[in-house]
């Protein structure tokens, strides 16, 4: 589980994510969205993710019941049919913690804080497993 660190947003009871898509409906979903840096976004959109909501987000768990975190409802994920995402968890101190949903693995939620370089080297690794565990074919 998450440590959730002390935050405006997070002591307001309001924590805000955001949604981004790719073309293979894997998502990347990161909270809290005030945090979101301009780095990060540009990663983001040169790794060919568009940003397609945002919102309050609630605590969800995994498939497993094992680990829960703050997340999009269950009714944007099956809006955008997202069965495989990244949270990323954006700290005030530039860390972030990184999260991976997927129905067969459930939610793993490594206890490890990144730097962005690290998430910007695993994100791709990470998307090369989902498009192997996935029926779908990569486009």
């Amino acid at each position: 589980m998450y440590l959730i660190v002390s935050s405006p947003a997070f002591a307001a009871g309001e924590t805000w994510y955001t949604l981004y898509k790719n073309r293979e409906n894997f998502g990347i979903l990161i909270f809290p969205s005030e945090l979101i840096s301009p780095e990060l976004k540009t990663f983001l959109q040169s790794s060919n993710f568009k940003e397609v909501e945002s919102g309050h987000a609630v605590m969800r768990s995994g498939s497993k019941n094992l680990n829960s975190t703050f997340m999009m409802p269950e009714e944007i994920q099956k809006k955008y049919g997202m069965e495989r995402f990244i949270t990323l968890q954006v700290l005030g101190n530039g860390g972030i913690m990184v999260g991976v949903f997927d129905p067969e693995w459930g939610l793993t939620l490594p206890n490890k804080i990144f730097e962005l370089d690290d998430v910007k080297k695993r994100v791709p690794q990470t998307m090369q497993i989902f498009r192997k565990d996935s029926p779908k074919k990569e486009i």
